[in-house]
């Protein structure tokens, strides 16, 4: 499971709905191949055929912080 910073996510998704936007598809992206972190796929719905996206990187928590799975 991946950890996301919560001011990333609601940044994002607050933007989305600054510039008029209704509905989001988010995905977890995790590429084992490249050894890189997983990320957040973010795509704002703009109608049937188009949409915009943003990407946010997972992130390790600071010393002091515990997983909730830990």
């Amino acid at each position: 499971m991946a950890i996301y910073k919560l001011t990333d996510v609601i940044d994002c998704l607050q933007s989305m709905l600054d510039d008029g936007y209704e509905y989001a598809e988010i995905d977890e992206v995790d590429d084992d191949q490249d050894n890189d972190p997983p990320c957040l796929c973010i795509e704002a719905i703009i109608d049937s055929n188009t949409s915009e996206g943003d990407m946010i990187d997972a992130v390790t928590l600071p010393s002091g912080y515990r997983s909730p799975n830990s």
